[in-house]
């Protein structure tokens, strides 16, 4: 199916003698026999450009690849090659020169030429400074395109050609990944390698099997749940730790575990722990239970502000926890996490509704563009709160600049105000 290039609605709906560009009618034409994709109801107006599948939004925002149909130019639609990759994932370089395609390899993102053919299904991934760009266990120079460094990463899967995933901290000049700890794969420990010389800069081997290891900002300590806090480089135990994932505030004055335990069915059990972060002493604790049918609900509240001062509590109807059915959300408390005391409540709204999010957008989320928040399914102004788009079943996200709003399983975009 070819996608479909729709204009740009604004305010009012045009009126129906308006037209596509000619150049966006040559270039993705609908001749009358194709079948049309059908637009959700939910979906706003002012749809810009819509194809089957999903899609990747290049860097500049001048592109967009259709993975089932090919490179497009934004905002005008052309048709700049064909491609069809059906739901491999498709990523491109931090410059904008290449992308990448799980099972087929990196490839010019002007001309669609192939210039390292992948060895792999899944596992690729390109540094932030654009320097490096990783197939499964090999490493190579975008400068170059040879291979300069071997990995020993996790794999699996059909014919062993699935790696597990890799990203990069410390501004690009580590790697984190899932290495193998036995020959038969079923248990993994994270390697932090230098993206320079390829060496570890910390020995996890030793750690629990799925241990959660986490840096501060300026990487000078590291937290290992159910182990302890570090000081970086020495390796020196500061503290323990309570087993869970860890995160640190901006200046490392305050630690969040968040430990999950499974109850006795049919509940889960979430905890978020505060600590002090210079002497590993307790500040705050917040739990809270859900039934594992509405897991989802517990992995997203509560919800915390950037700095660790604030969290945000659901307020629970009495009577409507129970297995089988989603709890009644009334509102929100937002407190302090020092004190204890209430700053704000919040009422109305539930968890399916993007409005229900109203006012906690810039505690939770990150700003795009200067101005942009997205909160679940929808998008707000960042600075008014105003909801400027908002779906019914479908998360929303920014295009890199926050240019466009884009959905995905059915490959949408708008242009935002």
């Amino acid at each position: 199916m070819k996608p479909i290039i729709r204009p740009l609605m604004v305010g009012v709906a045009l009126a129906a003698a308006c037209i596509l560009p000619a150049a966006a009618q040559e270039s993705t034409p609908i001749p009358p026999e194709a079948t049309e994709i059908p637009v959700p109801p939910s979906y706003p107006e002012g749809i810009l450009f819509q194809a089957p599948g999903r899609c990747t939004v290049s860097p500049d925002e001048t592109s967009v690849v259709s993975w089932e149909n090919g490179v497009f130019s934004l905002p005008d639609g052309l048709r700049r090659f064909d491609i069809s990759y059906g739901n491999f994932d498709v990523q491109y370089s931090p410059d904008g020169q290449y992308f990448a395609v799980s099972g087929v390899g990196l490839q010019d993102a002007e001309t669609g030429e192939i210039l390292i053919e992948s060895v792999v299904r899944a596992g690729e991934a390109f540094s932030p400074d654009g320097r490096l760009f990783i197939d499964g266990n090999t490493v190579y120079d975008l400068a170059t395109l040879e291979p300069i460094a071997t990995l020993n990463r996790r794999y699996g899967g059909e014919n062993d050609m699935f790696y597990g995933v890799l990203w990069f901290i410390n501004e690009g000049r580590w790697a984190v990944y899932e290495q193998p700890i036995d020959p038969d794969l079923e248990r993994n420990y994270l390697a932090f390698v230098d993206t320079t010389t390829w060496e570890p800069v910390i020995d996890t081997s030793g750690y629990p099997f799925g241990a959660a290891i986490n840096f501060n900002h300026d990487y000078t300590r590291y937290a290992v749940g159910g182990v302890g806090m570090f000081a970086y480089p020495s390796g020196e135990k500061l503290f323990d730790l309570p087993e869970g994932q860890t995160l640190f505030s901006p200046d490392s004055s305050v630690i969040m575990v968040r430990a999950t335990y499974l109850l006795p069915r049919p509940s889960e059990y979430l905890a978020y722990i505060f600590l002090d972060g210079e002497t590993g002493t307790q500040i705050n604790r917040f739990d809270i239970s859900w039934p594992v049918a509405d897991v989802a609900y517990a992995l997203n509240y509560p919800l915390v502000n950037a700095d660790l001062s604030l969290v945000v509590m659901p307020d629970v109807a009495p009577g409507t926890v129970g297995p089988g059915h989603p709890p009644v959300i009334e509102g929100w408390r937002v407190i302090d996490v020092r004190t204890n005391a209430i700053v704000q409540r919040i009422e109305g709204g539930d968890l399916d509704d993007p409005r229900a999010a109203l006012g906690l957008n810039s505690l939770t989320t990150p700003i795009i563009n200067g101005r942009y928040a997205v909160q679940g399914e929808g998008i707000f102004d960042a600075e008014t709160d105003q909801l400027i788009l908002a779906l019914d079943g479908n998360r929303l996200a920014l295009s890199p600049q926050g240019t466009y709003a884009v959905t995905q399983g059915m490959c949408t975009v708008w242009e935002l105000p």
